[in-house]
């Protein structure tokens, strides 16, 4: 039943919203390290088609809602999202194989006269390694890499700005038919033009909690519908 469906979707968005915390908290528990995590391991495949699957549940209660409301936009948008969700995971794998954190180690390492963090960490403590000189390493050996990593993130803004834009426009298109439709599609509009800034990263969050009430809301609509034709019935 459609109210079920919904209820999924709103369901998987609310793991949604927390998965990132879930997964980095769990990664510190068995000492995975953080590039790691996010390479082609056993692990990173897991966690992202499991990130993976509930995008798809998440976004399928848009395209039902689409359907419903005739609004062609939003089922076009939410198929992209869903498709587009696979970018994320390969492009942060791009940027860390870019940025080449153990090459970065091991130059910071040579600099500092150390073979590991742990004698590292000692000469910080002893002050007999000053914290601005550590610092200017770690800028050093980032700095060759820095133009590929901006250009990288550009990309991501500009693509997933597009997308978030248009998805904020197709849920305007619902109009006062859904609740909450309205600030959603404001917030992801304003989100998508502003991902560029790192700010509309925590728009999109916000709004991401209002399409999780819009689809719990409608879920509840489409309940109450049933109930009245089975007391008319």
């Amino acid at each position: 039943m459609m109210q079920n469906k919904l209820k999924t979707s709103a369901i998987a968005g609310v793991i949604l919203l927390t998965y990132g915390f879930i997964i980095s908290t769990f990664t510190e528990s068995i000492n995975i390290d953080l590039a790691s995590a996010y390479k082609f391991t056993p692990y990173s495949i897991i966690t992202t088609l499991i990130s993976f699957a509930l995008i798809i549940v998440f976004y399928n209660g848009f395209i039902i809602l689409g359907k419903v409301h005739k609004v062609n936009l939003l089922k076009t948008m939410s198929i992209i999202m869903i498709l587009s969700a696979i970018i994320l995971p390969i492009s942060s794998t791009l940027i860390l194989t870019i940025i080449d954190f153990e090459s970065i180690q091991t130059e910071v390492f040579n600099k500092a006269g150390v073979d590991n963090m742990e004698d590292l960490q000692i000469k910080l403590q002893t002050s007999e390694l000053d914290q601005t000189e550590y610092l200017e390493m770690i800028l050093g050996s980032l700095s060759e890499r820095v133009k590929w990593i901006l250009l990288l993130y550009l990309i991501y803004a500009v693509v997933y700005g597009v997308i978030t834009i248009l998805l904020g426009v197709s849920q305007l298109k619902l109009k006062d038919e859904v609740r909450y439709a309205k600030p959603a599609g404001i917030l992801n509009i304003i989100a998508g033009a502003t991902y560029f800034i790192f700010v509309g990263f925590l728009i999109r969050y916000v709004a991401q909690i209002i399409e999780i009430l819009l689809l719990f809301n409608e879920s509840n609509k489409s309940q109450e519908k049933t109930t009245n034709k089975v007391i008319k019935a």
